[in-house]
């Protein structure tokens, strides 16, 4: 990713992100509602890509490229889910959270929809509640690492936006630099 945000549990707030700006770029339904189509900052926020990252554990039977069938039991994964992924996955979550379900509690079963359209084919994710368990230790040993790595992410974020706000030039910085330019001449 060229421009990365810091993870919240949430869509609401502030995203800051390695530019020094917000949401890398990506303005909000209503902001962008109220500019023309061909606006270039329409255009911009719209090529900002959104994720719903997931922090899990995969089980199941799955091919590698060689066609070669392997097993997996409950290793750890990191999913990054975008564009036509994106929504299905956010709105799961909205629904296990309307549910008043603990997400670190449930078995989800995810298979993919093939869609078209037009020369493209793209598969979209189908997320289904498939039960729910108990959290063991070794489960709560596994988010802490998930805690700290998102952590570790979101510090390394924070860093490099305060670097890049420092680096951008503000209205009277570009007043006095035309000052002095002015004046050399």
């Amino acid at each position: 990713f060229s421009s990365k945000s810091v993870q919240k549990p949430t869509m609401s707030g502030d995203f800051p992100d390695t530019e020094g700006g917000n949401k890398c770029g990506r303005l909000s339904q209503d902001e962008e509602d109220k500019l023309k189509d061909d606006d270039p900052l329409k255009l911009k926020s719209r090529s900002a890509v959104c994720n719903q990252v997931l922090y899990s554990k995969v089980s199941g039977k799955f091919r590698k490229a060689n066609g070669e069938e392997i097993e997996i039991s409950e290793h750890p994964a990191v999913a990054y889910f975008k564009r036509s992924g994106f929504l299905p996955i956010r709105n799961f979550i909205d629904s296990l959270t309307r549910q008043k379900k603990i997400m670190q509690k449930c078995w989800i079963s995810l298979k993919t929809d093939k869609k078209k359209k037009g020369s493209v084919t793209y598969f979209v994710p189908v997320p289904t509640l498939s039960s729910e368990t108990d959290i063991l230790d070794e489960d709560k040993e596994l988010m802490k690492k998930f805690a700290e790595t998102v952590k570790a992410h979101n510090q390394s974020v924070l860093e490099q936006s305060r670097e890049s706000a420092k680096l951008e030039t503000n209205e009277s910085d570009e007043s006095l630099a035309d000052d002095f330019n002015a004046a050399a001449v």
